[in-house]
Formats: structure tokens, C-alpha cells, sequence
């Protein structure tokens, strides 16, 4: 089968000393794994650098179905997404973005309103500048909870300020949760009014911002155990501070 489709890179690791093994996400197909011929070679006609975290592609492949690994027709930059490759802070959260990406979604199947999620975020980013960027992939982590089926129930009140991961709301008990305390619970509170363009609005420091993205990936694991840890994590705690 034929397939033309805008892709998304996740992950890469060498296959040979001239080769590599890619993970993208398309729009078509779900997750799907490519064996990408020579890319490393002085003089390919396929540039390596394509295949850095995020980039937006559009790739042709002939598809079988019972291959374990795509090979690729063709493969161009849908679009350009520079700043992010450029400014290291945005390349650190292109990193843990695309490393929670990568372990949280196991669909080898369309998914489209997901695909257009990530695809609108990752171009948001690329254009974000100053206070838009500090706490984007605070937002980010949570939006995506609301397309794999498990985003909080927003019922936080004077008296239901805590957030239970368990039960994926809030209620009146603390139930001595590693991260959401009473503090934290009202930060993801205002968290889940957001939206991308009013990110400035979020008014957070550098601990709090800490202990927020660790309950975020607490709550993760706890509805999905099989995504293990985050490494990426650390270089952002280490940027922003």
C-alpha cells in the first residue's frame, strides 16, 4: 500500500555505522518504525538532521503491513521548525516532549485529532518566545492526558483542593500524595484554565514548577506504569531555574 503522510520524529539510535533506526509518528499509520539506509554517510541524500526531536516531515513509503520496519520512498520537511533546534530551551523540551511522546503512545494506528494536537503544539513552540516558553511543557503534559483518556475531572473547590491521582480529581482529603499537596493542587487547578496563547498568565516558581511537572509524570505513571521514568527531566530542572 501507498502512503503519503505528515510524520512526526520521536526517537532515533543507530542501526549500523551508515544507517539508523527511526520512530515517528505519523498522521496515517499511528507509531511507526523506519530503517533509514545510509543517512549516515558524508555525502547522503538523506541529511541526518531531519530526524532531530520533533521535526515536522512529510514521508512516502510503501507500507507492509507485516514488516516490523518501513523503508522510505521520500521524505521532505513539511515545516520548518528552526527555532526550536536553535534555542536551548526549546531543544530541551523538544527532548522531553519527544521522549513523552515516545512512551506513553503505543498506537500503530491513525489517531487524528492526536496527530493535530501534537502537530499545532510543536509548531506553537517553534514560534513561542520569552514568558511563552517557560511553562509550555508544564501545559503540554497535561493537555496530552486529555487525548490518552485520563485527563483530571476539573471539580477543584474551596473545599475539594486536593488532587488525588488515583481518582483523578480533587477532593477534600490529603491522602499524603508525594507532589499534590494543597499548593500544588491549586497550581494544576490554574493550570487546566489554560490555554497556550495566555501561558504568561501562570504565575509559578522554580520549585513549584519542579514539584508540578513530577506530579504531572506521577499521575502518568500511575495510569500508565509501563512508560517507566523520564530521563529528559533533568536537564529541564537544570535550565530552569
Amino acid at each position: 500500500m501507498q502512503v503519503s503522510t505528515p510524520a512526526i520524529v520521536l526517537r532515533t539510535h543507530k542501526y549500523s555505522e551508515t544507517s539508523i533506526i527511526a520512530k515517528l509518528y505519523t498522521q496515517k499509520l499511528g507509531l511507526t518504525t523506519f530503517i533509514v539506509h545510509g543517512v549516515r554517510k558524508k555525502h547522503s541524500k538523506i541529511s541526518a538532521s531531519l530526524f532531530q526531536p520533533l521535526q515536522l516531515l512529510h514521508v512516502k513509503l510503501t507500507y507492509k503491513e507485516r514488516a516490523g520496519m518501513q523503508k522510505l520512498k521520500d521524505i521532505n520537511i513539511s515545516e520548518g521548525i528552526h527555532s526550536i533546534h536553535s534555542d536551548i530551551f526549546k531543544s530541551s523540551i523538544a527532548m522531553f516532549i519527544a521522549e513523552l511522546i515516545y512512551k506513553v503512545i503505543k498506537e500503530e494506528e491513525a489517531n487524528e485529532h492526536l496527530f493535530q494536537y501534537l502537530y499545532t503544539s510543536i509548531a506553537f513552540l517553534n514560534e513561542a518566545k520569552g514568558s511563552y516558553i517557560t511553562n509550555f511543557h508544564l501545559l503540554f503534559t497535561l493537555d496530552l492526558s486529555r487525548y490518552l483518556g485520563f485527563y483530571p475531572n476539573n471539580n477543584f473547590s474551596i473545599t475539594k483542593c486536593y488532587f488525588i491521582p488515583e481518582h483523578a480529581l480533587f477532593e477534600s482529603t490529603y491522602n499524603n500524595s508525594s507532589y499534590f499537596n494543597k499548593e500544588i493542587s491549586r497550581l494544576l487547578n490554574q493550570l487546566m484554565q489554560l490555554k497556550y496563547d495566555n501561558i504568561p498568565n501562570f504565575s509559578i516558581t522554580t520549585i513549584q514548577r519542579r514539584l508540578l511537572l513530577k506530579g504531572l509524570l506521577s499521575y502518568y505513571q500511575y495510569h500508565l506504569p509501563e512508560m517507566g521514568t523520564i530521563q529528559s527531566i533533568d536537564i529541564l530542572e537544570t535550565l530552569f531555574t
